[in-house]
């Protein structure tokens, strides 16, 4: 995803799904978190990039990976910005083979908060009729097979 920010210093939603479950996001320590949360169980996984994105006139190509069949917890999420592998702090470890929220039968958002708060970002996507958000999800059965497209977004 392309993302560029126009604010600082507040919360800036990336992707979210389920109802306050599965939230990708800038905080205002202008840092990327990626969480899972299950109501009335509490998180289940949380870490955030120890580098911060204050520069609002740069255009950022962001990839967060959640594969949480992986053996190592750490490896289990990854971000990438700008194809450079963001060094990450985790405050809660992610279970193994946990699906979080993403690709399940749960609405999932761009640029909201999944709370049900009307809360938005404040950042641009590209504009083009060419650009598109593509959201892909690959299945941990067949690591060679091609990435299928759950939802594309044409902007």
């Amino acid at each position: 995803m392309l993302d560029k920010a126009i604010s600082l210093a507040d919360r800036q939603e990336i992707f979210a799904a389920g109802n306050d479950g599965t939230d990708f996001f800038f905080d205002s320590d202008d840092k990327l978190h990626f969480y899972y949360y299950q109501p009335g169980v509490g998180y289940q996984g949380w870490c955030k990039t120890d580098s911060v994105f204050r520069d609002v006139s740069a255009w950022y190509h962001i990839v967060l990976v959640f594969d949480s069949t992986q053996g190592t917890a750490s490896d289990r999420v990854k971000i990438y910005v700008n194809n450079v592998r963001q060094p990450l702090t985790f405050n809660n470890a992610f279970t193994q083979n946990d699906e979080a929220h993403i690709n399940s039968n749960s609405t999932h958002y761009i640029g909201r908060w999944s709370n049900g708060n009307q809360e938005f970002a404040d950042y641009y996507l590209p504009t083009s009729t060419s650009s598109t958000v593509q959201l892909q999800a690959r299945l941990p059965t067949t690591p060679a097979a091609p990435l299928p497209v759950h939802q594309t977004l044409n902007i």
